[in-house]
């Protein structure tokens, strides 16, 4: 694998990349000391050991500064997430199908967006 090392800088804070990983749709060839996505998947092996994941195991982190000056963290379970999606999709709660459309007024970090991109 090729390792190329970039830096990003944003006002004051500067951010080091080690490996660079471009999916080259519409731009023609990827630069060189970058990894081309398709390649990398093309090359994977499909022996990939699975972790053993319990469903009650931390699957997303929601985290913000808060509103009331305390910072605020919440961890939601594999289990929790598809529960949840699950209940939203009934037709008696959201009741949201395969053909509409949703743009959730709920940022991602409140409440994972009420579960939306996960439920799609």
């Amino acid at each position: 694998m090729m390792c190329c090392c970039r830096c990003w800088r944003n006002s004051a804070r500067t951010y080091l990349f080690e490996e660079i990983i471009v999916a080259p749709y519409g731009c023609g060839e990827v630069p060189s000391g970058f990894l081309n996505y398709e390649e990398l998947l093309a090359n994977a092996s499909p022996d990939v050991p699975l972790p053993k994941i319990d469903e009650n195991d931390g699957a997303a982190m929601c985290f913000t500064s808060g509103t009331t000056g305390f910072s605020k963290g919440v961890i939601y379970s594999h289990r929790a997430i598809v529960l949840h999606s699950f209940a939203e999709a009934m037709t008696d709660s959201f009741g949201i199908s395969q053909s509409d459309t949703v743009l959730p007024v709920a940022p991602m970090f409140h409440a994972n967006a009420w579960v939306c991109p996960i439920r799609a």
